[in-house]
């Protein structure tokens, strides 16, 4: 773990980064002619994006509750396998960039037509702004497409 935490820290001094917890794990049980039969599972964290500055410690806490709650449920519903041994953990990071200016995400003509997705496009990082603004006040105009701007002021 303090491997995990030291590789972390060092990934995050530089730029966000995303960042799960693997551990493969090995379980048993006997078949029914009495011979034992091995098999092996891999349980997962939520990827989480770490900010720079963001508590490591936390992320790392929160991520052992989760897997070993997975754990618990697996050996409780598991049909009878029984722990064998832990075969490898893993720290799995990606970069990311959560909010960047002028984002926007192409949209197929096929959703488009449907207007069920909202890609506000903006030429500053106001754009999650606009995006919660939009949520929460949604147009009651005439017509949908009414709507053809949002002005930040800071």
């Amino acid at each position: 773990c303090s491997a995990a935490k030291g590789g972390l820290v060092e990934c995050l001094a530089g730029h966000p980064v995303g960042a799960q917890i693997v551990i493969a794990l090995v379980f048993y049980r006997d078949d029914s002619s009495g011979e034992r039969v091995e098999s092996g599972r891999a349980f997962r964290s939520a990827c989480e994006p770490l900010l720079i500055g963001d508590d490591v410690n936390g992320f790392l806490t929160g991520a052992g509750v989760a897997i070993r709650m997975e754990i618990d449920t697996c050996l409780r519903f598991g049909s009878g396998w029984i722990f064998g041994g832990h075969c490898a953990s893993e720290l799995e990071v990606a970069g990311c960039s959560p909010l960047s200016a002028s984002g926007s995400v192409f949209i197929p003509k096929k959703l488009r037509s449907v207007r069920s997705v909202l890609n506000i496009e903006s030429g500053d990082s106001g754009c999650f702004l606009c995006c919660l603004l939009a949520g929460l006040f949604p147009w009651s105009g005439p017509h949908p497409d009414g709507c053809t701007g949002c002005v930040v002021r800071g």
